[in-house]
């Protein structure tokens, strides 16, 4: 699926379209399905695609601050998502939670 996705300029802070953190889980979908999880991402996926994403939020205010093009950011803030989201089922993990 693609998302339209564009920063908007909102004074000395970057504001993101709405769309933006759909793309980025959309990227982070895409991206688990390329894996051996293909088979079940549909039914965990809300798991991992959930919450305020201030990791994707954060990435993309200090790349547009530098001129970072659209498309790394996307792959950047799915990125520390995905391993945040990895961290936190590790913990559980080893917790035995």
């Amino acid at each position: 699926m693609t998302t339209t996705c564009e920063i908007l300029p909102h004074s000395t802070e970057t504001k993101l379209s709405p769309d933006c953190l759909d793309a980025v889980r959309d990227v982070m979908v895409d991206s688990l399905r390329a894996t051996s999880l293909a088979p079940i991402i549909d039914e965990v996926s809300y798991a991992i695609t959930g919450g305020k994403m201030l990791r994707a939020r954060l990435a993309f205010a200090v790349g547009s601050a530098g001129d970072v093009p659209r498309d790394a950011l996307l792959r950047a803030g799915a990125a520390v998502e995905m391993v945040h989201a990895a961290s936190l089922l590790h913990d559980d993990v080893i917790d035995g939670a």
